[in-house]
């Protein structure tokens, strides 16, 4: 996908832009968009401030927008957009592979120590990348890490509501039906006991006749 072109002088981030514009251009309301890394081949800093303003224009058009980015900062437009939700895709450090399980309201992590660790990248390089992360964002992979889990707990949680739910339609159903089956028993019964009590006042008064005559 990437349609960096040297006859036209456009570098994968002008080829980039180059689309984005000719979107901004054309789209409506009623249009989709999907854009996958959204202003990469920049500086970090200026790709992140242009991938959120190219964002902010997309939802103040309305166009139903997804896109992808490893820009933390973009994650954060949820927080100030209402009509912007975050959302990510599980991935498994023991497998290094995702798992496909869509996690909605969740921002998505990019793992790249952990998959670095795994990976057997030495200790003294890891140790260095992780100081100049900084503590403010291992609090906030933490923080994400935790969201996850308590994600994955409350599906969890409801794949087992919903088990029960099946359960009780279920006996709900099964006790429906018995009902029915009662009622329907009762009403033969009825009618059973009520030609029975005709046949007998029938033949009392055929008695009452014979006396009489």
């Amino acid at each position: 996908g990437d349609e960096q072109n040297i006859l036209q002088n456009l570098s994968t981030f002008s080829a980039h832009m180059k689309q984005i514009v000719s979107l901004l251009c054309y789209i409506t309301h009623q249009s989709l968009i999907l854009i996958d890394e959204i202003s990469t081949g920049t500086d970090p800093q200026e790709g992140s401030a242009l991938a959120w303003a190219i964002v902010e224009r997309l939802t103040e058009i309305g166009a139903k927008t997804i896109v992808t980015t490893h820009y933390n900062t973009l994650t954060t437009m949820a927080l100030h957009h209402s009509s912007i939700q975050n959302a990510s895709m599980a991935f498994s450090l023991e497998t290094l592979h995702p798992t496909y399980q869509f996690l909605q309201g969740i921002p998505g992590r990019s793992h790249g120590l952990n998959i670095a660790r795994q990976l057997e990248l030495p200790d003294t390089v890891l140790v260095k990348a992780e100081e100049r992360l900084g503590k403010t964002y291992q609090d906030t992979e933490h923080m994400v890490a935790k969201l996850e889990r308590q994600n994955l707990e409350l599906q969890e949680q409801k794949q087992e509501i919903l088990y029960q739910q099946e359960e009780l339609n279920q006996l709900k159903a099964n006790y429906e039906r018995k009902l029915s089956f009662l009622e329907e028993e009762k009403r033969t019964w009825r009618a059973k006991e009520l030609d029975k009590l005709d046949q007998e006042i029938a033949h009392t008064h055929e008695e009452i006749r014979e006396i009489i005559r």
